[in-house]
């Protein structure tokens, strides 16, 4: 009898949040994702099991109506705003790129917790859904200060040519220039740590395998991270430059020692 109430309770929860937050028929959206660069969240999880993991729960604006949008049912819990909307980044789901959710136009509030929303928030940071546009909020820390960054993306380029965009979340690589080949690419050059560069639309006939090098923008002899790159004309690519180039150690938010292996490398996502 017990159980049955309890039960009944939590359903009752679920389905209150699920008729206020939550919509599927409206099909006036924006596309949001997310993408975890933080080498302090990825220290925290476990190699194996799920003891730990990390919530990134997303309220609305509660004069919207609808709330939210979502292209999949998420999962609710009793926390505040009911909707969690990308509750399982642990070690089953080490993938950093979030598929982009389908929601309602406005301003959200995102918030990052280790393991539940019992704990105290790490980050809060804002989002802004526009109609028709898709965009991916970054989470990266520096020795465990956390920050969001955001790109939004523009239109597929036109055939013959490939769009690149690049996001710099290596802490410690001050300002970055990029090269293909041996070609400097004009606006990619001394991007610092946050900061998104302009869409370069690159001339490529054919598909073509790209070789990408990152260096310090005032060391152009200094290699970053490298990588090669297969791509398909009239494509657009995300380029991201994560985690450390040198060897560091803090404290963390818990009292643990924090030891950085320099590890700085290149991450591509197709976008188009």
């Amino acid at each position: 009898m017990r159980f049955s109430i309890l039960v009944f309770f939590v359903l009752l929860i679920i389905t209150a949040c699920s008729k206020i937050k939550y919509d599927t028929t409206d099909t006036v959206y924006g596309g949001l994702s997310l993408y975890n660069a933080s080498y302090t969240l990825n220290s925290y999880l476990p190699s194996s099991g799920n003891q730990r993991s990390i919530v990134l729960p997303i309220t609305g604006d509660l004069s919207q109506t609808p709330l939210l949008k979502g292209s999949s049912t998420p999962i609710f819990s009793p926390a505040s705003g009911c909707r969690l909307d990308f509750p399982a980044i642990n070690w089953r789901y080490e993938v950093p790129w979030t598929v982009f959710d389908h929601y309602t136009p406005g301003h959200y509030t995102g918030k990052v917790y280790l393991n539940s929303t019992n704990s105290n928030s790490l980050l809060t940071f804002p989002l802004n859904v526009i109609k028709d546009r898709m965009s991916t909020y970054f989470i990266s820390d520096s020795l465990g200060t956390f920050h969001s960054s955001m790109v939004e993306y523009d239109n597929a380029p036109a055939e013959g040519y490939i769009s690149l965009q690049l996001i710099q979340l290596c802490p410690d690589a001050d300002s970055i220039n990029m090269r293909i080949g041996n070609n400097l690419l004009e606006g990619m050059q001394n991007i610092p740590y946050r900061k998104v560069s302009p869409i370069i639309n690159y001339r490529l006939p054919a598909d073509s395998i790209l070789k990408l090098r990152v260096f310090n923008g005032g060391d152009t002899l200094q290699v970053i991270a490298r990588t090669d790159l297969p791509v398909t004309s009239g494509r657009a690519y995300m380029i991201i430059l994560k985690h450390y180039r040198q060897t560091h150690g803090y404290i963390d938010l818990e009292g643990h020692s924090v030891d950085i292996v320099p590890n700085a490398s290149l991450d591509i996502r197709k976008v188009y």
